[in-house]
């Protein structure tokens, strides 16, 4: 039986943002095995926008594909200036940009709920996040 796998590409790299590549990089880290199952249970897209930058994920059958601007109809969608979305995404404390507000989100909690584990490092995950969670995820998002 094959691994899970999940590829992470930029639609149009010559005119993709700096938000865009941050996240090319960060869910090619990230995405290991474990998180290749997840992923490949996503189907839609998610909006992140940092300051006036504006990029789109979209999953599609283990396939992540970043686009620079908006997205039509997101899922779910991450709000906040570039110091919030990089405290988000890269320190051990994810959730202080959200106490102070530097970062909002909305949409589908499900949708939340995985991307926040695709974005999150392992470390941090497996230090703070009940395993609990971790089951509900490999159920699937919606």
């Amino acid at each position: 039986m094959s691994e899970p796998t999940t590829s992470v590409t930029l639609h149009d790299p010559t005119r993709m943002n700096l938000l865009g590549l941050l996240m090319e990089g960060l869910l090619t880290d990230n995405i290991d095995r474990r998180r290749a199952r997840m992923a490949r249970r996503l189907k839609g897209e998610v909006q992140i926008q940092a300051g006036r930058m504006v990029s789109t994920l979209r999953f599609d059958a283990g396939e992540v594909t970043i686009l620079a601007g908006p997205s039509e109809a997101p899922r779910a969608w991450i709000k906040g200036d570039m110091d919030g979305i990089l405290g988000l995404i890269t320190t051990t404390r994810p959730i202080r940009p959200l106490v102070s507000r530097s970062v909002t989100f909305g949409g589908s909690p499900r949708w939340l709920l995985a991307l926040s584990m695709l974005m999150i490092p392992e470390a941090v995950l497996r230090d703070r996040v009940p395993g609990r969670l971790h089951g509900l995820l490999d159920g699937g998002a919606s």
